[in-house]
């Protein structure tokens, strides 16, 4: 088996933009892919199409079907190489780049799989500039064992079928995740009570971080946006701010407690919550863009109202109350104590909150098998390339 660098298997071509304010080069029926297009293994459509005239009167050029289409230029590049095989003729921006193959030395398949095979050493050459970038050389000096075009079929078809058992596992974990927020929906409900949010738990704001706070002889914990997600905190980073000792008395955050996110940059993330299920500090209190729930456990159970909050219901309700200011989305508490649900007798809650908690274990062990396919698929692209599969 001989060596080679990937350069000389394949020619290169670059993307480019045409001219924006013209709008007879858009809306035709030549995809222009970009990187937001490049989602899937194979691409053969984009968000935007070119006309011929606009490929005909801008850099960007048609690249054949089979070639390779890398990302070099885009903040994905943080952590994650975009490849994928072009399923059809199209046209690239000038963030992309496209590898078509020398046919009599490489087949399409194999290019493609191979390219994506240099993650790693492709990410470690990435330029933290205004937009993050590699050098296309970077990549086409890499040298690689080459076996013979069969050879190179029957590895291709090796990892097609592993990366289709991924994509399948994935597809039913994201529709098994999915549940939990819809189990309220499917509940016979007649007999609940329609109360508002207000009713049945106490809500307290957050603490504005500023740099006032620095003078402050009492450190404290605090919990922002981005430790609390749906259904989970995650506690992995916590920062300590400044505070008096009445701010922590009154924003204390307890076992049993949830956290309602009140301002996102994106508005389907606004009034996500979670339940405090673990408490790192005694003394751990949170910012002004959290709300702080505290359920009133005489009649809702603090799980049962998590599942409330993440329904679809609610999540449409605060995207509709939300007011909007500098691209932040944001909820006041009048229009969170005022959100209107359906509150079960405590044994049916308790029932329901068993039942979500039975997928949510099976949605452990669908990740669990999720990531173990992956730690296979990773093997075998790692031996695939080095002549040992």
């Amino acid at each position: 088996m001989r060596w080679v660098r990937i350069g000389d298997l394949v020619t290169v071509t670059g993307g480019g933009t045409p001219r924006m304010s013209e709008p007879s080069f858009f809306g035709g029926e030549i995809p222009w892919v970009t990187p937001k297009d490049m989602k899937q293994h194979t691409v053969d459509r984009s968000a935007i199409r070119l006309s011929s005239t606009g490929v005909a009167n801008s850099p960007a050029k048609i690249v054949d079907a089979g070639s390779t289409l890398v990302v070099v230029r885009s903040g994905v590049l943080k952590h994650t190489l975009p490849v994928a095989i072009a399923a059809r003729p199209l046209a690239l921006n000038q963030d992309m780049k496209a590898l078509s193959p020398k046919r009599d030395l490489v087949t399409p398949e194999y290019l493609v799989r191979l390219v994506k095979a240099q993650e790693s050493r492709v990410l470690r050459s990435v330029r933290a500039t205004t937009a993050d970038n590699f050098p296309i050389d970077t990549l086409l000096r890499i040298e690689i064992p080459l076996p013979p075009l069969p050879e190179q079929r029957r590895i291709a078809a090796i990892l097609d079928d592993a990366d289709a058992l991924r994509s399948t596992r994935r597809e039913s974990l994201r529709l098994l995740r999915a549940v939990p927020g819809e189990v309220l929906a499917v509940r016979d409900s007649r007999g609940w009570n329609a109360v508002s949010l207000g009713e049945v738990a106490s809500l307290q704001g957050g603490l504005t971080v500023s740099a006032r706070r620095a003078t402050l002889p009492r450190r404290a914990g605090y919990l922002r946006v981005a430790n609390v997600f749906r259904g989970a905190i995650d506690l992995t980073e916590i920062k300590d701010l400044g505070v008096t000792q009445a701010e922590l008395e009154r924003t204390r955050i307890r076992l049993g407690d949830l956290l309602v996110v009140e301002g996102h940059g994106n508005p389907d993330e606004v009034g996500r919550a979670a339940l405090v299920t673990e408490l790192p500090s005694a003394d751990l209190t949170h910012q002004n863009h959290l709300f702080r729930l505290r359920p009133n456990a005489e009649r809702v159970l603090g799980r049962f109202l998590e599942l409330v909050l993440n329904s679809s219901d609610s999540r449409e309700y605060f995207r509709r109350v939300a007011n909007t200011t500098s691209g932040l989305n944001t909820l006041n508490a009048t229009s969170v104590r005022s959100l209107r649900m359906r509150l079960a007798p405590l044994a049916i809650q308790d029932e329901v909150v068993r039942e979500v908690d039975g997928v949510s274990n099976s949605i452990r062990a669908a990740e669990r098998s999720s990531a173990q396919l992956d730690e296979l698929f990773a093997s075998l692209q790692h031996r695939a390339f080095r002549g040992e599969l």
